[in-house]
């Protein structure tokens, strides 16, 4: 294994060509040449969680992850919050293989990967979460799942009543409009080439 470059290529049924590569020690995991695992996704999700402590500083114990992206953001998530236990939605088993491989998470344990399609996992969960993190992408594109009512009606009731919800809408800031109802706070940002947007303190529907 070369610590300056190492290129390992596979193919996926869910998700074709992904490609896989180490550079000075650093990896980036990509589909359609848009990064699932890399420095610069990294430092996104470590902005946006420290946006949520400071937007709503309440306990995170319980953190569901939709898209595995290679596993790269799971130390993130143990980092910013320590007492937590993830569960992460992932439909390509390809890419909990190369997660698995690739270790990513360590020293941090691997957590609890379901396989399958977040649009007909959710809504059977049942357990509620403190964070969900919505990234999930189709090819090049961000997942237009969220607009649909019935799924956002989903995410909103696996919510603790103080939780957040935190989506990468990638380009599409239209995909940041749906959670808008459902949720007292919100705040959107651009960080580089994606937009995100954090709501907090899930609103009684009726």
């Amino acid at each position: 294994m070369n610590w300056f470059f190492e290129e390992n290529n596979r193919r996926s049924k869910k998700n074709g060509k992904i490609r896989v590569l180490r550079q000075l020690g650093d990896w980036y995991v990509s589909v359609d040449n848009i990064g699932q695992t890399s420095p610069y996704l990294r430092a996104m999700w470590s902005e946006a969680f420290k946006k949520l402590k400071k937007l709503n500083p309440a306990r995170v114990q319980k953190v569901l992850m939709l898209g595995l992206g290679a596993g790269g953001e799971i130390k993130t998530i143990y980092k910013n919050f320590p007492e937590s236990s993830l569960t992460v939605v992932e439909y390509d088993p390809e890419m909990i293989r190369l997660a698995e491989e690739l270790n990513l998470h360590r020293p941090y344990p691997l957590p609890s990967i379901i396989l399958g399609d977040a649009a007909q996992i959710v809504p059977t969960l049942e357990e509620t979460f403190d964070l969900i993190i919505y990234d999930l992408f189709l090819g090049a594109a961000a997942s237009p799942l969220i607009t649909e009512k019935s799924f956002m009606k989903s995410l909103h009731e696996r919510l603790n009543l103080n939780g957040s919800l935190l989506v990468n809408a990638y380009k599409n800031v239209a995909y940041l409009d749906p959670p808008v109802p459902y949720f007292e706070h919100e705040k959107k940002w651009v960080f580089r080439q994606n937009t995100l947007g954090l709501f907090s303190k899930p609103k009684k529907i009726i």
